[in-house]
């Protein structure tokens, strides 16, 4: 990366910084919520944690215990953990990771943008305007608790790579469109499926755009790059496909219109500009308002549209059309026949293509108005506005400390499966997160977890625990391979921890081996 794209990067660094704020002022604890944010956080401290040491069993995470497979129970974001490694190692801190990657993603979808805008326009500005509406928009102030759904750069990087092989048919180019592509669907489930849709609809467009450019080489070069990517990919989607026959994922079409975005969504956000004229989102699913600068610019271009530019007006109308759910026909034809998209809940979430197409067609109608009225003061005010319009309310919580019974846990040697208590039912799953969070700290096996699906063991060891594990549950935990009882008497009412401590105080088969002041550890004798 050259000293002028770092900058860029920079910059987009520092929008990213504004658009979160005050996520950079408490990096270290700041999380939107104790359930999907510090899910993603376990997530990609599991693959720093794993990779290194036995990446044949990656997908067999601590969580859920004796469950195997577990990592695919949510999307794993596997690309998004490998580029996160390094941070995770030197610093050892799962929520600081997590933040550092969620800014950076902001500013690595603008730079992606910025350069596929760039090179399709010949304008630095006019790109830079393509990663400003990329960046900044209504549905990434509203996703901030996902991080795989901000880590969109790599989508700008893939067409910018497919589009410069097809014209200069160079080897490094089509390398890039398989890493690009491998990276987009390791990284993000949702994105990668309709990554593979969209492709679809671009390779023939470009393909007939570049037809007197482009000889049998090239198109067989392309074919193999897929091929590729795909064939990498393989490793990683196999454990969602098992998953799926064992638990039943798939959605037929009749569950999802609720979930689907409606026309109208389009035009409301959770800006402060919106909230001040009544337009508030129905929910963060259906926030998928582009900004009001990104349809003017594309709307601009479109009037000048031409065969280069026409291929990002058509991703954005199939995106939209798709987005809408079955009930407008498109997603109903594609369910049917595209592998995995029958396991997606929120067809919304094809809005980044909407949002992706928007911010190319935006960087031609920019360069449209900067030829025409060249003026540095206007290329920055269209560069900022975007993030101007879109700021809204941001709201965080902090996560709870790590106890320090896990200083005392990471220090015995070996995999020693762990059962926390409170113990929470399977509809209430995704209190377990926090387990899994404080579980970074040493990666035991437990019997906890949060994920897409809860296995049937997991109910069978809450049933068995619930209200207070007794003789017959300890003969099922023996049975299953536990070794270590948690009891955060912190998190029950005074008078309920004390009767839980003095009930497994009573049981013969438990051992009471550490206290700290809010957890007591029993050891299954």
């Amino acid at each position: 990366m050259r000293w002028r794209e770092m900058v860029v990067f920079v910059l987009f660094l520092g929008g990213a910084t504004v658009f979160t704020y005050p996520l950079v002022r408490d990096i270290r604890t700041a999380t939107k919520d104790h359930h999907d944010p510090l899910l993603d956080a376990w997530a990609l401290a599991w693959v720093a944690h794993q990779l290194p040491r036995d990446p044949v069993h990656l997908f067999d995470s601590n969580r859920f215990y004796p469950e195997k497979g577990t990592l695919a129970f949510n999307d794993p974001m596997v690309g998004l953990g490998i580029l996160t490694a390094p941070v995770a190692w030197v610093f050892g801190d799962a929520l600081l990771t997590l933040n550092l990657a969620t800014l950076c993603a902001f500013a690595f979808s603008g730079y992606g943008a910025y350069r596929l805008g760039w090179h399709l326009t010949g304008s630095r500005v006019a790109g830079a305007v393509a990663g400003s509406v990329f960046a900044f928009d209504a549905y990434r102030l509203n996703h901030l608790a996902h991080i795989q759904l901000q880590n969109a750069g790599f989508i700008p990087l893939l067409y910018l790579c497919l589009r410069r092989y097809l014209e200069e048919g160079k080897l490094r180019y089509a390398v890039g469109v398989a890493v690009f592509l491998w990276f987009v669907c390791a990284s993000s489930a949702y994105y990668g499926i309709f990554t593979w849709i969209l492709l679809g609809v671009a390779i023939p467009y470009e393909l007939f755009r570049t037809r007197t450019a482009v000889d049998r080489r090239r198109v067989v070069g392309l074919g193999l790059a897929l091929l590729l990517a795909g064939l990498a990919f393989l490793p990683l989607a196999l454990p969602f496909m098992r998953l799926s026959d064992d638990f039943g994922l798939s959605r037929p079409t009749s569950r999802l219109q609720r979930a689907s975005a409606r026309p109208g969504d389009y035009l409301r956000s959770g800006s402060h500009l919106h909230q001040a004229l009544g337009l508030k989102p129905p929910s963060a699913e259906r926030t998928l308002f582009p900004g009001i600068l990104a349809i003017g610019l594309a709307l601009l271009a479109i009037a000048r549209l031409n065969r280069a530019s026409g291929l990002y007006l058509i991703l954005a109308i199939v995106a939209a059309w798709a987005s809408l759910g079955p009930a407008w026909g498109l997603y109903r034809v594609l369910h049917a026949v595209i592998p995995g998209l029958d396991g997606v809940r929120v067809p919304p979430r094809f809005a980044i293509y909407v949002f992706f197409a928007m911010a190319i067609l935006a960087a031609y109608g920019a360069a449209l108005v900067l030829k025409r009225f060249p003026s540095r003061a206007l290329g920055a005010a269209l560069v900022l506005f975007p993030l101007v319009e879109s700021v809204g309310p941001t709201h965080y919580t902090h996560a709870p400390p790590i106890p320090a019974v896990y200083g005392w846990l990471s220090e015995i040697p070996g995999s020693v499966p762990v059962v926390e208590l409170p113990l929470p039912p399977p509809k209430r799953d995704r209190e377990n997160a926090i387990y899994l969070y404080w579980s970074t700290t040493h990666f035991k096996p437990l019997a906890n977890g949060y994920g897409t699906v809860v296995p049937p063991v997991y109910a069978e060891i809450f049933e068995a625990c619930d209200p207070v594990p007794d003789e017959a549950a300890i003969v099922l935990l023996k049975r299953l391979g536990f070794r270590y009882v948690i009891l955060h008497r912190d998190l029950y009412l005074r008078d309920r921890a004390a009767e839980m401590e003095r009930q497994l105080n009573a049981l013969t088969a438990l051992k009471r081996v550490h206290r700290t002041e809010n957890e007591t550890v029993y050891e299954l004798s």
